[in-house]
């Protein structure tokens, strides 16, 4: 080529320029969609890496913190490199070159034609501007028939597409099967919480409804227990019996008895002792529930102390008007004070008395005076034959079911005898 040194102005290949520049908008508006897909399968995939790491490893509320913080390090990085990737553009060299590459018609003339005519080209003069106008004439004709839409190829963004759909769909099916689960990692990874996560195995016990109460000593304790999700794993309780009153802990498995579908029942039989108990089946494991028995209160000890009428000529200060135990043999109008000690303490104490009436009996009742909780002052006139008892209540709540009853029996006065000895 010779060296030009005329003015000649030359043209710049409009027709190409006008189809590299439509290029560069198809091909920014591509790297747009193929990023924002590849982003949202990053944001997928992290997701994924989120629930899986937490799920298998349960991590702490300080490891999730940290986990969260690098996720949202890496999604700022990559969307960044999507933006700046997609923000700036290419330069016609690199267009033309695309172009040329992709059709293999042109044999070099469009990027030669837009490399000569670059006003910021300082080698252009160089060039013959005759042979210049002429390549651009050939780029030109070439261009004619070539549309930018067939150069670009959708197959990455296909396969962003592709690599999306692979992740979001077991997550979309994973969430609608499984909601406690997107429910459970949405609390956890997203909110940084301490809600547990839900097994394979799920049960639910019943019956007792409290996880801490209180029971009297030789009570009967039903658990029911209802499996609501899992399979055919083996469910029983662990059951610990804590050290009392110079027992020894000891720990056990109780099998569960079926109980209709999907139903467990075990009872606790005449409990004597403190227990905590919680069922476990496959991947489960329950809370404890604690059961804590104490005694019914009961009368261990009761002193009678008799007055007798002014009739009877009888002292108050005999040997036999001391009486241990509560059965009362005195005669009729006899005046008797008592004094009784409880097992436990108590917060209420009634005496109670049933004095046959016809077919039945009639039952009064009075307060008797309590000293320390667990010592009963109380009195009472011998006036028919009867039985009577007292009646406790504790501190939680428990009664004497079945208390002590004793007798009644009212000596009749009788009206006095004469006979005469003599004559």
């Amino acid at each position: 080529m010779a060296q030009g040194t005329e003015s000649t102005v030359l043209e710049r290949p409009q027709l190409a320029l006008s189809r590299i520049r439509q290029l560069r908008s198809r091909r920014r508006l591509m790297r747009i969609l193929t990023g924002g897909l590849r982003w949202f399968a990053v944001v997928i995939a992290a997701i994924w890496v989120m629930f899986l790491l937490d799920w298998i490893a349960v991590l702490p509320q300080v490891l999730r913190g940290v986990q969260g913080v690098g996720v949202i390090a890496i999604l700022a990085i990559t969307f960044r490199a999507i933006l700046l990737a997609a923000r700036v553009p290419a330069p016609e060299e690199r267009l033309a070159a695309l172009v040329e590459k992709a059709s293999g018609d042109l044999e070099d003339s469009l990027i030669t034609a837009v490399q000569l005519t670059d006003p910021e080209n300082p080698r252009r003069h160089l060039y013959d501007p005759d042979l210049i106008v002429r390549t651009v004439e050939i780029a030109e004709q070439r261009m004619q028939s070539l549309r930018p839409g067939r150069l670009l190829s959708w197959s990455r963004a296909r396969a962003a597409l592709g690599v999306l759909v692979l992740l979001i769909t077991p997550a979309i099916a994973g969430g609608l099967l499984r909601p406690d689960l997107a429910q459970t990692f949405f609390a956890r990874d997203m909110l940084f919480g301490n809600q547990p996560w839900p097994r394979a195995y799920e049960l639910v016990i019943e019956n007792p409804a409290r996880m801490d109460m209180v029971v009297a000593k030789g009570t009967s304790l039903v658990v029911d227990i209802l499996k609501t999700r899992g399979g055919n794993a083996r469910a029983y309780l662990d059951v610990f019996f804590p050290e009392q009153e110079g027992r020894r802990e000891m720990n056990e498995e109780v099998s569960l008895d079926r109980k209709g579908i999907g139903g467990f029942r075990h009872v606790f039989q005449n409990l004597q002792r403190d227990i905590n108990f919680r069922v476990k089946c496959g991947d489960f494991t329950g809370e404890w529930y604690s059961v804590r028995v104490r005694a019914r209160p009961r009368v261990e000890e009761i002193v009678l102390q008799y007055e007798f009428p002014e009739y009877t000529g009888l002292s108050s200060d005999r040997q036999d008007a001391l009486v241990q135990g509560g059965h009362v043999k005195a005669p009729i109008g006899t005046s008797i004070s008592f004094t009784a000690l409880t097992s436990i303490g108590v917060v209420s104490a009634v005496r109670m008395e049933a004095r046959p009436s016809g077919d039945g009996e009639v039952v009064t009742e009075s307060e008797l005076t309590m000293e320390g909780g667990d010592k009963l002052r109380g009195s009472f006139v011998a006036e028919t034959d009867a039985r009577w008892w007292i009646a406790l209540e504790s501190g939680e709540g428990f009664r004497n079911e079945n208390p002590i009853s004793w007798r009644i029996a009212v000596i009749p006065d009788r009206a006095p005898e004469v006979s005469i000895v003599q004559p």
